[in-house]
């Protein structure tokens, strides 16, 4: 697929006259694949523009290379959707050190047919695995985790659920570093958790769900994230 410099002006052509606001409650009432054939993977994770599809994904690269993490590392790419992430960190890590963990299987489908180049795949042999309750086989562990985007839209029960099923893959020295958006919680949504509706908690809240799940957390802040979100940095206990 070849990508416009504003996806917006696609998606219009897609859907027709809707408004942004329209297109997007049109959306939310289609299956995954069906997003993705109308709009794009880029569009469904988020990403309105090619600017804003690379600019996350370099942002979070660019940040875990500054914070120690090397090829031989291995590292768990939280809620890797689409590969915003993966398509930098593919090529970087050794053969058999990326791996994604995602609910919904068509978004890697996208990222690994359009953003990765397919040699690449079969000579850096990325993982992944593809359910909500972020179950990772036993046996894996991981040096460096990231978590982007995510906690943002998830019920403090389903962080905590995060991190306590994560912890069992966490190498003695592993650094988990999730984004948050700081605010007030008394103001959040009374719902289940939803990837299209914002939840914002303390600093103090999010290492208090970390240390339910066997972590200790740190907050770093601010990062010139474009959404304004926070980050913070969980290690094992």
């Amino acid at each position: 697929m070849k990508y416009e410099n504003t996806l917006w002006s696609k998606v219009k052509r897609q859907m027709g006259s809707f408004s942004r606001l329209g297109t997007d409650r049109k959306l939310r009432q289609m299956s995954i694949e069906d997003r993705i054939k109308f709009v794009g993977h880029r569009y469904v994770v988020g990403a309105v523009n090619t600017s804003a599809w690379f600019e996350i994904g370099k942002l979070q690269f660019d940040f875990l290379l500054s914070n120690g993490l090397t090829p031989d590392k291995r590292f768990l790419d939280v809620a890797c959707g689409a590969l915003r992430l993966g398509q930098f960190m593919i090529p970087y890590l050794d053969k058999g050190h990326y791996h994604g963990l995602e609910g919904e299987k068509a978004l890697v489908d996208g990222g690994l047919r359009e953003e990765v180049p397919h040699p690449l795949i079969d000579l850096k042999a990325p993982q992944f695995y593809f359910n909500y309750e972020f179950d990772v086989p036993a046996e894996e562990r991981f040096d460096f985790m990231i978590a982007q985007s995510l906690f943002t839209h998830l019920v403090p029960d389903d962080i905590r659920k995060c991190f306590a099923k994560l912890r069992r893959n966490a190498s003695d020295d592993c650094k988990f570093f999730f984004t948050y958006g700081r605010g007030d919680s008394n103001g959040n949504p009374n719902q289940p958790s939803d990837p299209n509706v914002d939840w914002r908690y303390a600093f103090d809240e999010m290492a208090s769900f970390a240390a339910d799940g066997g972590w200790k957390a740190r907050d770093i802040g601010h990062w010139y994230h474009p959404r304004g979100q926070q980050i913070a940095v969980a290690e094992p206990v």
